[in-house]
């Protein structure tokens, strides 16, 4: 949500940190945002998050080559025809990642949205 009545463009851009925290920045306000997460990035999770600032993970699983269609390091979700449709970024690893290694991002897979 942008504050300035003048420049409506809101969230504009996104990095994490080597803590996992996201930053988007709101180019409206000309503000910067931190978002903490219980490590649903690292966890190979899809997360929901509430106008009230609640948020429930709604699909996990184990590292996985993607070939029929699970989640691995899933983002960019979208609706599209009523289903979630996400991408398989599939390229970060480390210590504290579910996923172990890069596989050919070859699914796009779907859930219901909630």
């Amino acid at each position: 949500m942008t504050h300035n009545k003048d420049i409506q463009y809101g969230a504009d851009g996104i990095e994490f940190d080597k803590a996992g925290n996201l930053y988007v920045g709101n180019f409206g306000d000309g503000a910067v945002h931190k978002i903490t997460f219980d490590a649903d990035f690292c966890a190979n999770a899809v997360a929901k998050a509430a106008p009230n600032g609640k948020v429930t993970r709604i699909a996990q699983r184990p590292d996985s080559d993607v070939l029929e269609g699970e989640l691995d390091q899933p983002g960019e979700p979208i609706i599209w025809r009523g289903k979630m449709i996400l991408s398989c970024f599939d390229l970060v690893t480390g210590p504290q990642m579910v996923n172990t290694k890069h596989e050919m991002p070859a699914t796009l897979p779907e859930l219901e949205p909630c």
